[in-house]
């Protein structure tokens, strides 16, 4: 009797399947776009032992389920649906599906306000870059505020729906219209639908009008949408609304499969003709250090989708640089160094196609405070002086003598920008022809200071007439002490 016992025991205890939890996830800054900040996570047994990718439901709630995702809110999201069943250890490890098992990866966000599409593709966004999650097996399942979320999101475009490969809304409250219904059907994401005929929240003619616009469609999808009706009459308001306690159960199986068996037949449809996104990274840039770089990745776009993930590296340049974030579509590089950087944005859509684009940085030395800068400026029309000089110095030119802005940031002779700039306001010369030089002879004063003797022969004639003559000098610094000295010569 004894030896009986031991062995029914062992036979008992084999069966026992290591249980899941789910657990609690606060954040301390809120996901980019989709107005949460906290979510509860439930992953496979084996998640942690294995590298293999799962399937992913994310729960949408409804309108009283709305907080700050903190520990004083979130357990809201545990009153209704899935992640009640998942609470109360009700929600299987595992279902086989076409002689397949599968384990879900479940997350149940709880958004600050009603969660809109753009929240719903920001938190698809957020888990598959986070967790390992079968991108073929994405599934949407939302409650009334919920429910309008997820048809909104689905809606938005044929490429959000191409990225789902089923959903389930209870009771969603987004108005429908041929134009929104028509990207679903075009996509041919399967719909299984639900709501209370007498609903007195959410009429369910929202329901009927999705499925109807949906089916009408041609092509007709292929499977058509569907529509689950429960009979339900009550004064109470809320069970007249609620149309998912039953029907989210893992025994609730109409039609021989319950509504996760249901989801698991489909995969994400036929591999689509993606557009590949188009990275921006910006303009480039220079500055003087000591000072940070602001790097703008967020005017990337994608034609036919969104932009998944940003990424950031240094291709070249010296050794010091810190990124803020790396992976933020904005970033603020930090602990530069003297010389010319590239970095570089890379950036994937919502189907895993890629795009990069660089941005050059070029960083100088800041002026060492007391110590003497010269700025050489080459005035006329004819040649210019060459930068570097024979000397070995940095030159600016100016070739057109005509009123206006002729010169910004001017280097130094060091070529180093100083910030100064020369806007001739009206002219100092009686002829300004951009043709001929001023002078025959070249310079005949040999070198004076910085001016080499090779100096060309440009054209500024200075005549007496013109008395209102006026250039001014830009970007001056009323902290620095500047001696300005004209070099030139009479014809």
């Amino acid at each position: 009797m004894k030896i009986s016992f031991t062995f029914l025991l062992f036979i008992l205890l084999s069966g026992i399947t290591v249980a899941q939890t789910q657990t609690p996830v606060y954040l301390s800054q809120t996901i980019t776009n989709a107005a949460s900040r906290g979510f509860y996570r439930y992953l496979p047994a084996d998640y942690e032992t294995t590298t293999k990718s799962y399937p992913l439901i994310i729960w949408v709630h409804g309108a009283g389920q709305i907080g700050q995702g903190n520990a004083a809110d979130l357990p809201k999201i545990l009153e209704w649906g899935l992640p009640k069943i998942i609470s109360e250890g009700g929600f299987p490890s595992s279902f086989t599906v076409n002689g397949t098992q599968h384990s879900f990866i479940v997350i149940s966000p709880q958004f600050t306000g009603w969660p809109s599409g753009v929240n719903v593709g920001a938190m698809i966004n957020y888990v598959s870059n986070n967790y390992r999650v079968d991108a073929e097996r994405i599934y949407l399942m939302g409650i009334s505020a919920g429910g309008g979320g997820i048809w909104d999101y689905a809606s938005i475009s044929i490429a959000n729906s191409d990225r789902v490969a089923a959903m389930i809304p209870f009771c969603g409250t987004l108005t429908p219209t041929q134009t929104l219904a028509g990207r679903i059907a075009a996509s041919k994401m399967p719909i299984w639908a639900f709501h209370n005929t007498y609903d007195g929240t959410v009429p369910v003619a929202n329901s009927r009008n999705w499925v109807s616009y949906i089916n009408s469609y041609v092509p007709a999808p292929s499977p058509a949408a569907k529509l689950t009706e429960f009979p339900v009459q009550s004064n109470n308001a809320v069970t007249a609304h609620e149309c998912w306690s039953l029907a989210t159960l893992p025994s609730y199986k109409p039609e021989g499969i319950n509504l996760y068996e249901w989801l698991l037949q489909y995969k994400r449809r036929t591999t689509l003709n993606n557009a590949a996104p188009v990275a921006r990274a910006g303009n480039d840039t220079s500055l003087v250090l000591p000072a940070n770089a602001n790097l703008n990745g967020a005017n990337s776009t994608d034609a036919d989708g969104i932009i998944a993930s940003y990424r950031w590296r240094k291709v070249s340049g010296p050794a010091t640089h810190s990124f803020s974030d790396s992976t933020a579509a904005n970033t603020v590089v930090s602990n530069l160094s003297p010389g010319v950087y590239i970095f570089e944005l890379r950036v994937i859509d919502n189907a895993g196609a890629v795009a990069t684009d660089n941005i050059v940085v070029t960083t100088y030395a800041a002026f060492t405070p007391g110590t003497n800068q010269r700025v050489l400026i080459d005035v006329g029309a004819g040649a210019t002086t060459p930068s570097p000089s024979i000397n070995n110095l940095y030159w600016n030119n100016i070739t057109d003598a005509r009123p206006g802005v002729r010169l910004t940031n001017a280097v130094t002779t060091l070529n180093l920008p100083s910030g100064l700039g020369v806007n001739i306001i009206n002219r100092l010369d009686g002829t300004y022809s951009t043709s001929s030089n001023a002078m025959a002879t070249g310079n005949t004063t040999g070198v004076v200071n910085d001016y080499p003797a090779s100096a060309t022969t440009d054209l500024a004639l200075i005549h007496s007439s013109a008395t209102n003559g006026m250039w001014r000098i830009t970007g001056m610094n009323p902290a620095k002490l500047y001696t300005i000295k004209f070099w030139g010569s009479r014809t």
